[in-house]
């Protein structure tokens, strides 16, 4: 082949691999599918698997205290007793909303990790309640127990397992200290009714 024809096919190679360039610099970006995005982590399923409209007695003991809340209905009662006399208090109407906000917070308490056939539980501080514990029952008689023990090295999680279960929970500090065991210094005592006809007084204008 002449020196002519190799220009000639090279020029039409150049103008072949330009125009596609043009045109695939113009084509309107494709986004990428459903199918090549990450699949988003799936909750852990609730450690206590009920609905709080099943759950008839609530019972939390830490800092050598007893709290029992009791449902009959719509109708809310509470005990607060010390731990060595566990029968020596009577029951008192319990704030309604507190009891609800209660059940509910127990059957949303979900794992952030959980750590199966665990052996070793004194180094979770799990061979026993050392935080403290909670039974949960219904009116069928159905129970579920749950041990608390120490916190993970950096303090954001509880660890916690059923008595007589091989697997330990780390669920978040924040839907346990305070909204269950820290009910035993703030039981759910029935809030104050307004006084009837009672008014802010208006302050005075200075003369």
């Amino acid at each position: 082949m002449s020196n002519k024809g190799l220009y000639a096919a090279a020029a039409i190679f150049l103008i072949a691999l330009g125009a596609w360039y043009i045109y695939d610099k113009g084509k309107t970006p494709v986004s990428p599918s459903a199918s090549s995005t990450a699949t988003p982590t799936t909750l852990a399923s609730p450690v206590v698997a009920l609905d709080p409209n099943q759950i008839g007695q609530v019972e939390i003991k830490a800092k050598n205290k007893i709290l029992t809340i009791v449902r009959s209905n719509l109708t809310f009662t509470y005990q607060l007793c010390p731990a060595d006399q566990p029968t020596n208090c009577q029951p008192q109407i319990a704030d309604q909303a507190s009891a609800i906000q209660l059940f509910t917070s127990i059957v949303q308490l979900r794992p952030a990790r959980t750590i199966f056939g665990v052996n070793d539980f004194p180094g979770f501080g799990l061979d026993r309640a050392t935080t403290g514990e909670f039974t949960v029952s219904t009116a069928s008689g159905q129970k579920t127990t749950l041990w608390i023990g120490g916190k993970t090295t950096d303090g954001v999680n509880d660890y916690v397992r059923t008595p007589g279960g091989n697997d330990v929970y780390a669920i978040p500090v924040a839907s346990i200290d305070v909204p269950i065991l820290g009910l035993v210094d703030n039981p759910p005592v029935p809030r104050p009714s307004p006084s009837p006809g009672a008014a802010t007084a208006s302050p005075q204008s200075s003369p």
